[in-house]
């Protein structure tokens, strides 16, 4: 048995080893709440978020901290940076209302940092087209792209997440484009080239889609392209092979989810996006802003883009802008084989005689109902 003196002791050792280790435990959870909140600040998802809040818990020596716990760290540090975000940014009378202009980098058509979707149908050269308004972005010089000045720079690099087509669909309009040099006819089945620098290529065989996790992987590789100082500008060919993985029907709305996944990850990275997707036949504008069936692939982007023939069998083209862009539309013509695209002028004429004939047909169609259904009456009679 323990003596008076004795027990004082053991408890006069426990106090202090309690307050020691009780102190850099506390020590410790304000560190990892304080790095929720630059956690927070990277926008990653949330499965990356809370394994960097392990992560930082295990080398704090809170390996036994609850996932639960280090949650309700993340809704608080979220919470606080939503709060002093409205506190920031609200603007009141008398105040100055400011905002930064978003430059555009094809007058009309595209926007630098904005997410753009274009939807043609298949065969119409929407992966050429970007191959050549890649090639007049790349210059020191101010550069031309379908007779308008382009915002070029020697910073500008592309990421082309071609799932759509194998290696060799791409060897051809790329070296078309001045992207592919240096070429070479190893043997009868084989070819080579060299890569122009700027340019990161992923074709089918990289088995890339827009889950959660490449969405995240392509965030990370924007910011880390702009760390350097360049201009990233994100092609994802095609949105229906990049999302395979998905059950989703066309027309249904969760069709559009990866994009809105997309359109979250990229905003705030600096990086401009284009997404090319296919359109049925005679349809280009089945997912334009105004679309019907899947509405949210026109209402999440910042600025729809339709490329479509000016007849079954035209080689020229109309492409025409929508949404946060003052409307634009152009006559096109691709030559394929010179790696070139040429204006041909304005499509006004065109897309109003488009306009007046799809009123028309909408016309046609009331006039068959109405005869259909007095056809009706008259037989009763």
């Amino acid at each position: 048995m323990h003596s008076t003196n004795e027990q004082n002791e053991f408890n006069r050792i426990r106090k202090q080893v309690d307050k020691q280790f009780g102190t850099e435990t506390n020590k410790a959870l304000l560190q990892l709440r304080d790095h929720a909140d630059d956690v927070i600040k990277g926008g990653h998802s949330s499965s990356v978020q809370l394994g960097q809040m392990r992560d930082r818990a295990d080398e704090l020596n809170l390996r036994n901290y609850p996932d639960e716990t280090l949650t309700e760290y993340l809704a608080s540090a979220s919470l606080a940076a939503q709060s002093s975000s409205v506190k920031d940014n609200v603007v009141r009378g008398g105040q100055k209302f400011r905002c930064r202009k978003t430059p555009e980098i094809l007058p009309g058509f595209l926007k630098e940092g904005f997410l753009h979707v274009l939807n043609a149908e298949q065969g119409t050269g929407k992966s050429c087209f970007v191959l050549g308004l890649f090639k007049a972005l790349r210059q020191e010089q101010t550069g031309e792209f379908l007779d308008l000045e382009v915002l070029s720079s020697k910073n500008w690099e592309l990421f082309l997440i071609a799932r759509d087509m194998p290696r060799e669909s791409w060897f051809e309009p790329l070296a078309n484009y001045g992207l592919l040099t240096n070429v070479l006819e190893l043997s009868k089945e084989d070819e080579e080239g060299d890569l122009a620098e700027g340019v990161t290529i992923a074709c089918s065989d990289v088995p890339y889609t827009l889950s959660p996790d490449h969405i995240q992987e392509f965030r990370e590789m924007a910011l880390a392209s702009v760390a350097k100082g360049n201009k990233p500008l994100f092609v994802f060919d095609s949105y229906r092979s990049l999302t395979s993985f998905s059950d989703a029907e066309e027309r249904s709305s969760k069709f559009a989810d990866p994009l809105q996944d997309l359109y979250t990850a990229m905003g705030g990275t600096g990086a401009t996006t284009i997404v090319l997707h296919h359109t049925a036949k005679g349809q280009s504008q089945s997912v334009a802003s105004s679309g019907s069936g899947t509405s949210r692939m026109g209402s999440i982007p910042d600025i729809v883009l339709e490329l479509e023939r000016m007849g079954k069998n035209s080689d020229r083209m109309v492409i025409h802008s929508s949404k946060r862009i003052t409307p634009t539309n152009l006559i096109v013509l691709h030559h394929y084989d010179q790696g070139h695209w040429e204006s041909k002028g304005c499509a006004n004429a065109w897309m109003e005689e488009k306009r007046l004939s799809l009123e028309i047909a909408k016309l046609s169609t009331v006039k068959t109902i109405i005869f259909e259904h007095f056809q009706t009456i008259w037989q009763d009679q």
